[in-house]
């Protein structure tokens, strides 16, 4: 085709004009492609002289992959008949001189010169847009996987009309499927718990009238019932006027965080109404021990047929029934003596059922319903015995009318999910224990202070308090935990979580021990404070056919131990005013090595070790102590 002569058109120079001043790179293509104008910009972008340019085919200056593309658009939208034009808009990539590609945007016009058809091209090279929209796309995509994995929400507020647009994330919170939470501000405020409605709300206006952040913690009831806490913060975007225009914010659900600061509380607080509970038991003991002590020694003295002995023996009861009250407590406080030994929980729980059916009463019917695995666990027999026992009554008082207990073992894996939301448990094999009831149930403000000794539903003299107290004592003890599901005219289910153990062994009952008998001529050095224990202790060891002799405190003791050299067994209270029993204890031994050594306390000999005032395996006597028990720990020192 024979090239069409711009000298000779009279607008060749104004064109030619236009082109240098555009800003983009500007080539002018006749019908076949090739390139017959060009300004000076074409020649920096792509890289080639004016005079390597003109003649040229446009489509070299597109890789091979794009230039059927290239030349369906140019007749498109420049040559074809009617053709419109295309100012900007097209991406294409670009191919320069030494063979570089750069992304390009191009615009194509028809164009008419001398009475030839053409197309003008304008490139422009947007690769510093290209990086920048890419940098924008990766940093988005970094925030959303961020906000993803973080579960954290988000959410933007027209202030004016309360239109809202949530994330995703926000709605799964409220255990909504997408789109269900609807756009008002409105339809947010009702997924709100209605105790905290007022307090959002309130929040959020003052956070708009000041232009001051704000952060919020809220509930929210899921529809099947549960109930999530949320923890939100913003901002109030303000408007030319100063007025209120957006409100933006994020929203994490801390559901299980929350949980957990709750039960690290009040393990707190049960930790230090432990520590207070087994004090009182340790002081009260000291009482008990002179009650019983006492008890004894008048009813060894009375006639069978003295009008006086029921009287005495309703105290001794009585200090028993108190002596079982303190075992309670040092049982929740975790100072309570125990034998640990490896458990089948099943076997434990079918021994019982007959106990638990008598206990319950015919208008209760009891299932149980036994694990098909082994579900061994390490713990004191009795301890477990008592933890079913008091579950059991409680069940039984919350149904009056009657219903049903369910008494279920079964194996759970504890992932670490589960441990993180329960103080105390640990990831792996556990065996739990569910005691149900069909009862009136617990309202939450009920449920808050199960755990607490001494709190009770009941009426005054219906019991003491302390059932779930105990329970609570002994689980944790030994790694494991307790949870408490109930609902009000539903019933109730405690969950008991017991680490696992490996095989179960069968249960050996203790041997019934031989009757107290005194070993003569052995001389006994007392070392008590408390005057009545000192004078009982006497007493009872005379009683039985020992030479005594008593001390108030260990500055005594050292008097009396110098002046009597036949003491064989030295009975002292490991805390004292002054020196303790074993300081003293080290000071005597010194002296004489083959001096036998009991250590009494109205704490246990456990709590004793852990405070470092004992050594493990040492003689030990626990308060209250009864004739019978003081005389058999003497002689089995004695003989030992």
């Amino acid at each position: 085709m024979t090239q069409p002569d711009f000298e000779q058109s009279g607008d060749d120079a104004a064109f030619r004009s236009l082109l240098e001043a555009g800003l983009d790179a500007m080539l002018v293509v006749d019908l076949s492609g090739a390139i017959v104008r060009a300004n000076s910009r074409a020649e920096l972008l792509f890289g080639y002289s004016r005079a390597e340019l003109l003649g040229r085919p446009v489509d070299s200056l597109v890789p091979h992959g794009q230039r059927s593309r290239h030349a369906a658009l140019r007749h498109d939208y420049g040559i074809a008949p009617h053709a419109r034009a295309l100012n900007a808009g097209l991406d294409l990539v670009g191919v320069r001189k030494n063979g570089d590609a750069f992304p390009a945007e191009i615009g194509l016009s028809p164009l008419t010169l001398g009475g030839h058809a053409f197309v003008c091209c304008t490139v422009r090279d947007i690769t510093a847009r290209t990086v920048a929209a890419e940098a924008l796309r990766s940093a988005d995509e970094r925030m959303r996987f961020a906000l993803h994995h973080a579960k954290v929400g988000f959410w933007d507020m027209d202030y004016a009309t309360g239109r809202v647009q949530w994330s995703g994330a926000i709605e799964s919170q409220y255990g909504l499927l997408p789109g269900a939470l609807g756009g008002t501000f409105a339809a947010f405020v009702d997924r709100v718990h209605p105790d905290d409605r007022d307090t959002v709300v309130a929040v959020i206006a003052n956070a708009a009238k000041s232009g001051d952040d704000f952060a919020i913690l809220h509930r929210t009831i899921w529809p099947d019932g549960t109930l999530h806490w949320l923890s939100g913060a913003g901002g109030v975007i303000l408007g030319k006027g100063g007025e209120p225009s957006r409100v933006i914010g994020i929203s994490i659900d801390v559901t299980e965080r929350h949980t957990l600061q709750q039960q690290y509380q009040h393990a707190q607080k049960m930790e230090a109404v432990g520590r207070l509970a087994g004090g009182v038991a340790h002081d009260f003991n000291n009482l008990l021990t002179a009650i019983l002590g006492y008890s004894e020694l008048l009813l060894a003295e009375l006639a069978p047929d003295d009008p006086r002995r029921p009287d005495i023996k309703e105290i001794e009861n009585a200090g028993r029934s108190a002596a079982t009250l303190t075992r309670q407590l040092l049982a929740f406080s975790r100072k309570q003596d125990i034998e640990p030994s490896l458990l089948d929980l099943d076997a434990v729980v079918a021994g019982m059922r007959l106990l638990v059916e008598r206990l319950i009463g015919e208008d209760v019917r009891v299932v149980v319903r036994l694990g098909s695995e082994s579900v061994s666990i390490l713990n004191d027999r009795g301890q477990v015995e008592q933890i079913v026992m008091n579950l059991a009554v409680n069940a039984r008082d919350a149904m009056p009318d009657g219903g049903k207990l369910t008494i279920e073992t079964a194996l759970m894996e504890v992932d670490a999910q589960f441990a993180r939301t329960h103080v105390g448990l640990k990831p792996g094999p556990h065996v739990v224990l569910t005691v149900s009831d069909t009862g009136v149930g617990m309202t939450a403000a009920v449920q808050e202070h199960l755990f607490e000794p001494f709190f009770t539903t009941k009426e005054p003299g219906k019991g003491t308090g302390l059932g779930l107290a105990t329970v609570h004592g002994i689980v944790t003890r030994g790694g494991g935990a307790v949870t408490v599901y109930s609902e009000v005219g539903v019933g109730t289910s405690v969950h008991v979580y017991f680490p696992r153990a490996v095989e179960a062994r069968p249960f050996v009952a203790r041997a019934t021990p031989a009757s107290v008998r005194s070993i003569g001529g052995a001389t006994i050095l007392v070392v008590e404070d408390s005057d009545g224990l000192r004078k009982l202790a006497k007493r009872l060891l005379e009683h039985q056919g020992y030479s005594v002799l008593v001390a108030a405190n260990a500055e005594e003791a050292v008097r009396l131990f110098a002046e009597h050299a036949a003491i064989d067994v030295l009975l002292t209270d490991v805390v004292m005013p002054g020196a303790s029993g074993p300081e003293l204890t080290k000071r005597l031994v010194e002296q004489r090595p083959s001096l036998r050594v009991i250590f009494m306390s109205g704490y246990t000999e456990e709590a004793i070790v852990q405070h470092g005032l004992l050594t493990a395996g040492v003689a030990f006597l626990h308060k209250p102590f009864t004739s019978e028990t003081l005389g058999r720990k003497v002689r089995a020192v004695l003989e030992k």
